[in-house]
């Protein structure tokens, strides 16, 4: 329900860039800001908040289900993503791409 939430809203709004490997038990999202996410986490008319509270009220004490959560902040041009006979992946694919030649 989150995920298809934050593919209705514009990126430019809710910070929500895209997101990679919906598997199971991962997935990456990629994010503008550190404080869009945290928007969006604390929206209690979003589809997060009440999942998470729900978590918390029903799940946590059984532990029975997990969550790790880590937010790496990374300054503006201060990532690289090679490529190499491969599509783009990971971080620079809600990012602008530029061609690399090497010597």
């Amino acid at each position: 329900a989150m995920l298809c939430e934050l593919s209705r809203q514009d990126p430019a709004r809710s910070g929500f860039l895209g997101k990679m490997g919906q598997g199971p038990g991962f997935m990456v999202q990629y994010w503008s800001s550190a404080e869009a996410l945290g928007r969006y986490a604390a929206d209690r008319d979003g589809a997060h908040y009440p999942a998470w509270a729900m978590f918390n009220k029903k799940l946590r004490a059984q532990r029975v289900v997990g969550i790790w959560h880590e937010t790496y902040i990374v300054p503006r041009h201060r990532m690289e993503s090679i490529y190499v006979h491969m599509p783009p992946t990971g971080l620079v694919r809600p990012l602008t791409m530029r061609p690399c030649v090497f010597m």
